[in-house]
């Protein structure tokens, strides 16, 4: 059976999501991990034009979530006043 995938925008995590329900969750997260209720495979790291990918996935028992860390870092970003990762 075919599962929905939701796909939130980040417009609409910051206008519903405040500072003291992420830090939350991280704690929540940071608990389930401790009691060995998550499965946090290493992360994926490959070469991207003149940087580097990241995708760092997680399933966590309780609420039964999937998810996905995915970021990127270049060198060249320092230089024009950018943020090395995003």
């Amino acid at each position: 059976m075919a599962q929905e995938f939701l796909l939130i925008s980040q417009e609409e995590i910051l206008g519903n999501v405040s500072m003291s329900d992420f830090i939350q969750a991280a704690e929540d997260a940071f608990h389930a991990f401790a009691q060995g209720k998550t499965n946090v495979p290493p992360k994926v790291i490959f070469p991207v034009g003149t940087g580097i990918m990241a995708a760092m996935p997680a399933f966590v028992e309780e609420p039964d979530a999937l998810v996905i860390k995915v970021a990127n870092a270049r060198k060249t970003n320092v230089a024009k006043g950018l943020p090395r990762a995003t």
